[in-house]
């Protein structure tokens, strides 16, 4: 199988460079210290006196996985979002076009690119990670599984860069455009109930008896299976033997554990959510694929 020209040229271009290596050095490090004061704090809370919470300790694989969510939502929409848009800067995107590699195959070896990056930041940092093994509770499927929705997050997050980077003409003004769906989709999606709810009680408020009433969004509330951030959260809790975002539902929409959203969401929310992403995803990457076409618009003649 012949790999992507564009994937081979940009995996090319990153060999060839001391960056790569420079990232994985410090991240690498801000992990390991991450880990190594964690354990430390637990040492001085036995030292101290105080009985060891094995539950505490399978906290590290929390938290280094948060780190590396945070860096994957951050790191990918970056470098997608400059992928298209720097080579229109640089006056390059009309040369690839004129080659015999589709718009697609562009759009997806420059995304392949930037997850290769990610993938060897993440596959590095196994060893701190696997820290947490040493306690039990951690097995490799839930290594694997971790590393399968990492990924996930990365394409459907990167996909979106690359549709903004294809649409716009600026390196920085599609980076703004990224993070601002981005902020929709992680923040709005969940910032969207509270306030829809506390807007609903202030209409509904009675004065004189000094009642209101709550909104229940039921169904409603699956607007937030787009959320990447909820995803990790839900994949995470069941890591640690939890029931998931589910156990959230009450206090967020006031859905009873009865209820047909909540078995939903306590048994498939990882599935159905990872399949919306990442179709998703391929909506935005045939969208980018679209905007670079030069022959967008233009019909054959007969």
């Amino acid at each position: 199988m012949q790999m992507n020209p564009i994937l081979r040229n940009e995996l090319k271009l990153h060999a060839r460079t001391v960056r790569l290596p420079i990232i994985l050095v410090i991240y690498n490090l801000v992990l390991s210290c991450v880990a190594v004061l964690f354990m430390a704090s637990i040492q001085n809370q036995y030292q101290s006196g105080y009985p060891i919470q094995y539950d505490e300790l399978m906290e590290i694989f929390t938290i280094l996985g948060w780190i590396q969510c945070v860096l994957v939502c951050f790191m990918v929409p970056i470098l997608t979002a400059s992928a298209i848009a720097g080579e229109r800067e640089k006056q390059t995107l009309d040369i690839m076009l004129t080659t015999s590699i589709s718009p697609f195959s562009i759009i997806l070896g420059k995304l392949v690119a930037a997850m290769c990056t990610v993938c060897i930041l993440v596959l590095s940092s196994v060893p701190i990670l696997s820290i947490s093994f040493l306690f039990g509770g951690m097995s490799w499927k839930d290594m694997i599984a971790f590393l399968f929705v990492v990924i996930a997050i990365g394409v459907f997050v990167g996909s979106i860069g690359l549709f903004f980077s294809s649409l716009v003409k600026k390196t920085p003004v599609a980076i703004v455009l990224t993070f601002l769906v981005l902020g929709i989709v992680i923040i709005g999606t969940v910032a969207f109930f509270p306030i829809a709810n506390a807007i609903y009680e202030t209409i509904t408020y009675d004065r004189i008896e000094g009642t209101m009433k709550s909104l229940e969004f039921g169904w409603a509330s699956l607007l937030m299976i787009v959320n990447p951030v909820v995803l990790f959260l839900d994949f995470m809790e069941k890591s640690s033997g939890r029931i998931g975002v589910a156990n959230y539902f009450n206090s967020w929409f006031g859905v009873a554990s009865s209820s047909d959203i909540y078995t939903f969401a306590e048994h498939w929310w990882i599935v159905v959510s990872l399949l919306i992403q990442i179709g998703l995803a391929l909506l935005f990457l045939m969208g980018a694929a679209f905007f670079i076409n030069p022959l967008k618009g233009k019909k054959r003649k007969k």
